[in-house]
């Protein structure tokens, strides 16, 4: 029976540490005992939801009945120097408590029969024992009582010898043992579930860093959800993305084995892309804390470049616990602004360039591959294979580009001046190069975020005709057509006053 005794001042975790003092001897009458329950402060977490869990009530049943030896009681069946007999005496409660492997003889007591625990012995971890009664046995089997949580305390007397369970109204169990007139300290330590969100390009390493991606990129996610053994509610999983991205509804869950969770909701739409539950029931099953992770992917639409979130969420709903993780996405933005040289506030809407990314063929050399591109309905480019490399200055003389590949070079090559306007025939004096930045925001007076144009690339052009520049057919030609012109004139003049004279 010295094992139950350690059972008996062990802790049952349920989400919950126990450590149990005991402030009086074992009393050989039997007197109404105390139990305190303290909550330990280290075990807040700005999560949880500290008016919930005072306002919480516990919930407790004697599980096991118990009989005082003396000190001098020598039996061979029951414990001596001071421990008690443990017992039930409704068969229903004795049926229960077999279904988590405790065990029983009958003794006939007077008038009363008793079933006495013969195993406790077994029984050497109060947790391992603690988590047999919840997952097995059916409380409604045995006499409830409810008393409310005090602020940082709460204190349950008047309770007589035995073995008692207690649930908190936060899904948390407890154990402890009264004899005679004790006083039982109980400490609590909440111990929740956790969630962790990374993602990658990849699918492989994954990590929470910001991840710089351009539009139609597919980004990988990897959820791990771990659960405590003995975790007392229903724990849901919510995934919520922002609107540049579309869930590819490709959800994987991985090292389940047997504990997967049920689909709660699941939708294509930007209000969430799947919501799952561990359910309690399953919960009870598990052997030790498990982990359970989630993978799946999201395409970068073109919503990204007015997508003021530019990030997916993960939400843990645990009882009153409550925890997000999340890992952003950014884009990168460009442009440029045609000008006047002349004239810097007139509009020059409707000048023409081709974009390019700047690269090497196959053979190593330089060349220029077209970049396909389609404007949405205010006004910003954004990469598109079903596009055109054509991208045209707005009312306000500009182009803005979002969502290009990060880390590559981007040029464009004017192809259409307005009327009047400079051309140059060499294509390299009509090419400039684009600089990426992140497509930051800014923040309104609201404090919502709001997004910003880039810094513009000033192109200038003048009104008049250009003349070829070095490696044209230059002016030297013109010089030579003129001067045998007037060598032929004067050649024409000197043969006929000659022709005249004669």
């Amino acid at each position: 029976m010295k094992g139950l005794k350690k059972v008996l001042t062990g802790i049952l975790a349920g989400a919950m540490a126990l450590s149990l003092t005991l402030s009086a001897g074992s009393a050989i009458k039997a007197e109404a005992a105390t139990i305190v329950i303290n909550r330990d402060n280290s075990s807040k977490k700005p999560n949880v939801d500290e008016a919930v869990v005072k306002a919480q009530k516990y919930t407790y049943y004697k599980i096991l009945s118990a009989d005082i030896i003396t000190q001098d009681a020598k039996t061979t069946e029951g414990p001596t120097n001071g421990s008690a007999t443990y017992y039930v005496t409704d068969a229903d409660q004795k049926t229960e408590l077999e279904k988590a492997g405790l065990s029983f003889s009958e003794m006939i007591d007077g008038t009363t029969t008793k079933y006495i625990l013969t195993n406790a012995n077994t029984f050497t971890n109060g947790d391992e024992l603690a988590k047999k009664l919840n997952e097995k046995i059916d409380l409604t089997k045995f006499t409830k009582q409810e008393i409310a949580a005090g602020e940082t305390s709460t204190t349950i007397d008047g309770l007589t010898d035995g073995y008692y369970l207690i649930v908190s109204a936060v899904g948390s169990k407890l154990m402890a043992q009264t004899l005679g007139n004790q006083t039982v300290t109980l400490t609590e330590k909440n111990v929740y579930p956790t969630v962790d969100k990374k993602q990658s390009k990849t699918k492989s390493n994954y990590a929470d860093d910001k991840l710089k991606v351009k539009v139609g990129d597919i980004i990988y996610y990897d959820i791990e959800v771990e659960i405590p053994k003995y975790s007392g509610a229903d724990i849901f999983v919510t995934d919520t993305m922002s609107k540049g991205l579309k869930f590819n509804d490709d959800v994987s869950i991985v090292d389940a084995d047997g504990f997967e969770p049920e689909v709660v909701a699941k939708t294509t739409a930007d209000t969430f892309t799947f919501k799952y539950k561990f359910s309690v029931d399953k919960i009870k099953t598990l052997a030790d804390t498990k982990k359970v992770y989630f993978y799946f992917s999201a395409t970068v639409t073109e919503d990204a470049l007015k997508d003021t979130g530019r990030i997916n969420d993960v939400d843990l709903d645990y009882y009153n616990y409550h925890e997000t993780d999340n890992v952003p996405y950014t884009i990168e933005k460009t442009g440029l602004e045609k000008k006047d040289f002349a004239d810097n506030q007139k509009k020059m809407k409707g000048v023409e360039f081709k974009l390019v990314e700047a690269t090497k063929d196959a053979d190593g050399k330089d060349v220029n591959v077209e970049v396909k591109v389609t404007k949405n309905d205010e006004g910003v480019y954004y990469p598109d294979d079903n596009g055109s490399s054509t991208v045209v200055t707005d009312d306000n003389s500009k182009i803005i580009i979002r969502g290009l590949e990060p880390g590559k070079n981007y040029k464009v090559i004017e192809t259409k001046a307005l009327p009047g306007y400079n051309f140059p025939a060499e294509e390299s004096a009509r090419t400039w190069t684009l600089t990426l930045e992140e497509d930051a925001f800014s923040t309104d007076a609201n404090g919502n975020n709001t997004v910003t144009d880039p810094t513009f690339l000033t192109v200038n052009n003048n009104q008049g005709v250009t003349l070829p520049s070095t490696g044209g057919i230059g002016t030297t030609i013109f010089y030579l057509i003129g001067g045998l012109l007037i060598v032929a004139a004067v050649v024409y003049f000197v043969v006929r006053r000659k022709a005249d004279a004669e």
